[in-house]
């Protein structure tokens, strides 16, 4: 992980350092399951626990909420996270800070392929800035996980602009919305960069 942003590096000095305080300690809530009553067997580690990564994440670049991506989700392509459900921790999603803004986008890899700012850094792997894996470990499941790539950026949304469909495109689908006739083979989704998307969610669902 690298930005050529002081601040942004000192994050992600600061997450890739931190070791958990309690290793061993069972987070199920109870007083007594089959955690507790054999800590002997848990794996030795100071990984942190998706949790703590959460909570430590928050801590230093102070989101406050998040969105998810709809990739097959015409007009609207990212809606709000569910603060109730469980962040996804899978090694197959990327997190993207906003943090200027204070928001985290959970993307798909098939989303940042749709989005050639964001390909060409995190797929492609151009320019300096690289991502931050974010590994953890699950104490209930007592192994330890290869996590998402996480990225902090201090691009504006409006300049990450969508790109087309490829010529070869197959989406044979004849939808009206009012007078507009829509077209899918034109552009992915309804609106053309990632603010717009952002702002048509929140002004009609806030």
């Amino acid at each position: 992980m690298t930005s050529k942003d002081p601040e942004i590096q000192d994050i992600y000095d600061q997450i890739k350092e931190y070791k958990t305080t309690q290793p061993y300690k069972c987070t199920c809530g109870l007083k007594r399951c089959e955690h507790c009553n054999d800590l002997s067997k848990m794996i030795k580690t100071n990984l942190p626990t998706a949790y703590e990564l959460e909570m430590l994440i928050k801590r230093l670049t102070g989101v406050t909420y998040g969105f998810e991506s709809r990739p097959m989700k015409w007009d609207e392509p990212f809606v709000p996270s569910n603060n109730t459900k469980q962040i996804n921790y899978s090694d197959s999603i990327y997190h993207i800070i906003f943090i200027d803004y204070g928001f985290v986008i959970f993307m798909t890899r098939d989303m940042i392929k749709k989005i050639p700012i964001l390909k060409s850094i995190l797929l492609d792997e151009n320019g300096n800035d690289k991502p931050l894996r974010l590994n953890y470990m699950d104490v209930k499941l007592n192994k330890e996980f290869k996590g998402p790539n996480m990225y902090i950026t201090k691009l504006e949304p409006h300049s990450l602009v969508f790109g087309n469909p490829p010529d070869d495109y197959q989406m044979n689908i004849d939808r009206r919305n009012g007078n507009q006739v829509i077209n899918f083979k034109e552009k992915w989704f309804k609106h053309d960069n990632l603010a717009e998307c952002l702002l048509y969610r929140n002004w009609f669902h806030s």
